[in-house]
């Protein structure tokens, strides 16, 4: 129990607890509604479709330190950076100024890298879904008039809606273990559980000193986040009687 209590009572505990749940939510959103977009348009017959799924799955054979670091040292550069050189090439140069690798930045930065290494697991399992649909409810849909909105969200999504919920499901563990992008963008603001957690049973560089107890006491409890957010997303999205 003095575990729980000193973990509980640890700041940088508290500091990553609040900043996994800020992942969670922005990252989340972000990561599976762009997944979803994606999938529908590539669900249609639109020219050089294999190429831009290729495209988009790329970052996923490609290590999460790799992705890291490219963000981190030549996107996000302040000097020449990819970012600010667009914006200054375009002329807004109060867009090209932010400094994407500041201590207020670094959490918003660690965030678009995630997503983008993320997208593309989603886009195919979300694209699998749709492609299984029978094409037919889609034709009685333009029979009667509605347009490719009315289709995606009265036909498309009801019959997906399993897939969604376990790409949450999915989302949610991975996020429980976020790890690599954190340790990338090592930096308080960025911490995440399984950093706080990894930094107490192995030590850090600057602070070599380990707290075996209380990295297992963190460990118990992300455990039981990811139970709990398990039981909601069950809770929140019914198993439908349908599904492709």
């Amino acid at each position: 129990m003095q575990n729980y209590i000193d973990l509980f009572s640890n700041p940088t505990f508290r500091i990553s607890m609040v900043n996994i749940i800020k992942i969670w939510a922005i990252t989340g959103f972000f990561t599976l509604g762009i997944a979803l977009v994606f999938a529908a348009i590539l669900s249609t017959k639109i020219f050089g479709r294999k190429f831009f799924t290729s495209i988009i799955y790329l970052p996923e054979v490609i290590s999460v330190i790799a992705i890291g670091y490219a963000w981190l040292l030549y996107v996000f550069n302040s000097q020449f950076g990819l970012i600010n050189s667009f914006f200054s090439v375009i002329g807004l140069e109060s867009l090209s100024n932010i400094e994407w690798t500041s201590p207020d930045m670094l959490l918003i930065s660690m965030i678009i890298a995630a997503v983008f290494g993320a997208i593309g697991q989603y886009t195919l399992m979300y694209l699998s879904a749709m492609t299984r649909i029978p094409e037919d409810f889609y034709n009685v849909a333009r029979i009667e008039g509605q347009n490719s909105i009315y289709q995606f969200f009265k036909i498309t999504l009801p019959l997906i809606k399993d897939v969604i919920r376990t790409t949450a499901v999915l989302f949610t563990t991975s996020t429980i273990g976020f790890f690599a992008f954190a340790r990338v963008f090592s930096h308080i603001s960025t911490i995440t559980p399984m950093l706080f957690t990894y930094n107490q049973i192995f030590g850090t560089e600057i602070n070599p000193e380990t707290n075996v107890g209380m990295g297992a006491a963190s460990g118990v409890m992300m455990s039981l986040v990811g139970i709990f957010f398990f039981i909601l997303s069950n809770y929140i999205i019914k198993k439908s009687d349908y599904e492709y």
